[in-house]
């Protein structure tokens, strides 16, 4: 009896088809870190995205694509000032 398991959690939202270019270990980290479109990437600093397990330099460009064809750009950093 061949059976496959659908290891897909239920209720668990996909990835954007922005990110599928993605490395699936960067895959990981987003949605580890419940950023699954461009929307919630930019609610985000590039610092904190950075400091994801699984996001290395080359998911940058895909990411900065993503962004910028849905109009947005990473949360801006807050400075000490304000």
């Amino acid at each position: 009896m061949n059976c496959k398991l659908d290891t897909a959690m239920p209720n668990t939202p996909k990835l954007d088809p922005a990110f599928v270019r993605l490395a699936k270990p960067s895959q990981r980290a987003l949605m580890g870190a419940a950023i699954f479109t461009p929307k919630d990437l930019a609610k985000h600093t590039r610092v904190e995205v950075a400091s994801l397990h699984g996001i290395g330099p080359s998911a940058f460009p895909i990411l900065e694509s993503a962004l910028r064809e849905a109009g947005l750009t990473f949360k801006a950093k807050l400075t000490a000032e304000g």
